[in-house]
């Protein structure tokens, strides 16, 4: 998608018109977490969907409050952890699900969430299905 930016008189004359039309591709990166050493001695990074998947799961399970200075970032799923799985549980879930989404990774939307109560065995069955934003809000 091309910007079309004005600029001021300082700029003097630059294109035709006075504006400048620029693309911006933009990519994901990010570092791997798991710190691995490519033979070079460098890190891996992550980019694109890799990276957004890493920054999810870190987000989810960051507890509400365990962030300095940012009390509400996290997804808080670790306090339900050993909770029974109930409808109000599976309801609180979602709720944090997505506050945290919306919240805190603007590269993602939510375009489904479900969760399903395995209840034999007291656990929760997650599938969470997002789409990569091109144009971060």
């Amino acid at each position: 998608m091309a910007a079309n930016r004005a600029l001021s008189i300082e700029d003097g004359n630059l294109t035709n018109g006075g504006s400048i039309i620029s693309s911006r591709n933009k990519a994901y990166k990010d570092i791997d977490l798991q710190f691995l050493a490519k033979p070079n001695g460098d890190i891996f990074k992550k980019t694109d969907a890799a990276a957004v998947k890493q920054s999810m799961k870190n987000l989810l399970m960051t507890g509400l409050g365990e962030r300095p200075f940012r009390p509400a970032l996290g997804g808080n799923l670790g306090v339900l952890l050993f909770e029974n799985a109930t409808t109000s549980s599976t309801q609180e879930l979602e709720n944090n699900i997505r506050v945290a989404v919306s919240n805190y990774e603007p590269r993602a939307q939510i375009l489904k969430l479900m969760f399903k109560i395995i209840l034999i065995e007291m656990k929760y069955l997650l599938v969470l299905s997002l789409k990569l934003l091109t144009q971060v809000r």
